[in-house]
């Protein structure tokens, strides 16, 4: 339930425009462990999301 409702979650947020924040985070840095994530994997938010939607729960969101 918990994994189905963080996708529910994911979705919705992509959708609603709800990920702004999470943009608005990377510029103002207050995102630091998707930092380290992108700069590990150099991939854009919107690549990890959609990693994170296909993986279901493999990788850790926020």
């Amino acid at each position: 339930m918990k994994r189905a409702q963080r996708i529910r979650w994911i979705e919705r947020a992509e959708w609603t425009g709800r990920i702004r924040w999470i943009e608005r985070a990377e510029w103002t840095g207050r995102i630091r462990r998707i930092k380290q994530v992108k700069s590990v994997a150099t991939f854009p938010l919107i690549m990890g999301i959609w990693l994170a939607r296909v993986s279901v729960g493999r990788l850790p969101v926020c």
